[in-house]
């Protein structure tokens, strides 16, 4: 007989939709067979919105207060997509009333408030998880898998991008992304979260790091054609330096103002005896350089499909491409199972508390212009 899970949506912006649908999904793909989800509670910072998403995924009902979510003994699991300010209170709170939660990136404000979250979680017992959905992305699951066998051999050198466009207009409007208080820090938080939560998922953890940081853009319009401007505290772009405690070496630069870049996440991993490389407009392709004659040495194509992970669960042939919103739906069903089987899931919120360490220790070291230990 299956289980019901009651779940509570906090955050109606862009994640908020984005996860819904991904809870949606997972019956008819059949990904969740021991448990039936209802999305029981949608919680938004406004009324309309907090309607609009009860509407269009069939919450039960709504509500204003994020409160409600955590208070509601009939909630037995939380989805915490609210702005990166209001993480840790709602988090925090979950934990102590016994709530399961999966909470987005990045965890916290800073790295105290992360690590706060991940050691309130972890006295409690309750199950969290950080919202790193591009470890769901299955040619990234295959790569760690060859990297953990060994085919790259000793592992030497890491190089990830993730460039995007969305603010590199000067007159993109002042939302809380653009303020240290209330986003922490700029792109190295929106974008390097995920990137470096990559470099340490595949190549390990980081044992220093120098970096540099630039804000272009050094204030914004505070509405949409608003000729008064309120300036912006966080970077536009950030370089950044890496030695891993294994040795490895890397390099990591994130920005969200270069024109032409849509989404640009490309990593490549460089080891003793082959190399690889991933791009995220190519989410379904690996390409895979091993030890052979110098005359045959080169990059080859790795389709993803059928017989690499989850190859069976989207019903598609290798070839046939898997959305980046599926990795949401991986990503909530490995959430919800461990609610049911009352496993660890993972990323947890020490890997988003790790994250955090780097981000802020990377905007440390610019304003030092130095290296600095993690």
């Amino acid at each position: 007989m299956s289980r019901k899970i009651r779940l509570a949506m906090i955050g109606t912006g862009w994640m908020g939709h984005v996860h819904s649908e991904a809870y949606r999904r997972l019956g008819p793909l059949g990904l969740l067979p021991q448990a039936e989800v209802e999305l029981a509670l949608v919680v938004g910072r406004r009324e309309s919105t907090a309607r609009e998403l009860q509407s269009r995924y069939g919450y039960t009902r709504w509500s204003t207060d994020w409160r409600e979510a955590v208070e509601d003994p009939s909630i037995d699991a939380v989805d915490i997509s609210f702005p990166n300010a209001l993480h840790h209170d709602i988090a925090i709170a979950c934990a102590r009333a016994g709530k399961a939660a999966l909470c987005e990136k990045p965890l916290g404000l800073n790295a105290s408030e992360s690590e706060e979250m991940y050691r309130v979680a972890e006295e409690c017992k309750v199950l969290h998880m950080t919202a790193f959905n591009y470890r769901w992305v299955p040619a990234l699951i295959f790569a760690r898998s060859l990297i953990e066998s060994g085919e790259l051999g000793r592992l030497y050198h890491f190089k990830g991008v993730f460039c995007q466009d969305f603010a590199a207009d000067p007159d993109v409007p002042f939302t809380w992304r653009f303020g240290a208080d209330s986003a922490g820090a700029g792109s190295i938080a929106t974008l390097g979260s995920h990137l470096l939560d990559l470099a340490r998922w595949l190549v390990g953890d980081v044992a220093s790091l120098a970096s540099l940081t630039e804000t272009f853009v050094e204030d914004r319009p505070v509405e949409a054609g608003s000729a008064s401007r309120q300036p912006v505290s966080v970077d536009d772009t950030t370089c950044l330096v890496m030695r891993f405690k294994n040795g490895a070496v890397g390099t990591a630069q994130t920005t969200w103002v270069a024109r032409g870049r849509r989404c640009q996440l490309e990593l490549e991993i460089h080891g003793s005896r082959g190399s690889l490389i991933f791009d995220v407009q190519r989410m379904n392709e690996l390409q895979l350089c091993e030890e052979g004659p110098i005359e045959k040495r080169g990059f080859k194509t790795l389709y993803i499909g059928q017989h690499h992970p989850y190859g069976q669960v989207f019903g598609l042939k290798t070839g046939m491409n898997l959305g980046w919103r599926d990795s949401f739906v991986l990503q909530a069903c490995e959430f919800l199972k461990a609610v049911v089987e009352g496993t660890r899931p993972r990323p947890s919120y020490y890997d988003g508390w790790q994250a955090d360490r780097i981000v802020e220790q990377a905007v440390a070291a610019a304003r030092k212009r130095a290296w600095v230990d993690l």
